[in-house]
Formats: C-alpha cells, sequence, structure tokens
C-alpha cells in the first residue's frame, strides 16, 4: 500500500474517529463565539450525532460529552441538540451499566435543564419519562 492508500483507511478507524471525537469536545468548551464556529460545520454537527449511534461505548462516551458542552451555551446550542434527537439517545445511555456514560448523560440533561421551560418539558416527555418502568 502506499502511504495515501494507508492513510486513507486509517481514516474511519475508530482510533481516527475517537480523535476527532476529542478535537471537537476540544474546541466546543469554551466561550459561545467558539461553539459557533465549530457548529457552523454540518458535516461536524452531523459526525457528532451518527457517534452517538455507533456500537463502541467508547465513541458514545465522547459524543456524549460534545453534546453536554455543546448545551453549556446559550438555549439555542441545547436546542441545537434536542432538535437533532440527542433525548433519545441521553435515554438509551441512562440505562447503561456504564457508570461513566450515565454521569455524562446526567451532565448533559444538568446543562439542558438548566435552559427555558420549552427544553426542560423535552427533556422530560422525550428522555426522563421514557426512561422510567
Amino acid at each position: 500500500k502506499t502511504a495515501y492508500e494507508m492513510l486513507r483507511s486509517l481514516v474511519g478507524s475508530e482510533m481516527c474517529i475517537r480523535d476527532r471525537l476529542w478535537a471537537i469536545s476540544y474546541l466546543v468548551n469554551g466561550e459561545d463565539w467558539q461553539i459557533d464556529e465549530v457548529l457552523l460545520h454540518q458535516n461536524i454537527q452531523k459526525f457528532i450525532f451518527r457517534c452517538l449511534d455507533e456500537p463502541e461505548l467508547s465513541l458514545n462516551i465522547i459524543a456524549i460529552r460534545c453534546c453536554a458542552t455543546i448545551a453549556t451555551g446559550d438555549d439555542q446550542y441545547s436546542r441545537l441538540i434536542i432538535d437533532h434527537g440527542v433525548l433519545k439517545h441521553f435515554a438509551k445511555f441512562l440505562r447503561s451499566d456504564q457508570k461513566g456514560i450515565r454521569k455524562e448523560v446526567c451532565w448533559g440533561l444538568s446543562n439542558i435543564l438548566a435552559c427555558s421551560y420549552q427544553e426542560i418539558r423535552d427533556v422530560f416527555r422525550d428522555c426522563l419519562l421514557y426512561t422510567s418502568p
């Protein structure tokens, strides 16, 4: 294989996906303008939310952290991740046997619950009530 072919095959590897997610989580961990810069790119948004569906838990937890960090910003950011369906993922991950995943989800939910009535209502409707027995 050429170096190009080898690098191209690595781009979709779990290790590279994990590294890209960590980079995104560091970029959104700041002021609202930093979150804006990242979220301007639709491909980055799609990438984060697609990683919530990955079977690999190490990718899920970083994607959850990205969403939770985004929700630390203005209410519009919480609305964005809710509109992308994050609450159904949070509901699923709340039932995980992995404490670290549940902890990240709870942090994300607490960030969303600090928003307006509409976001609070959505959390209870789409996530918390969904996980009740």
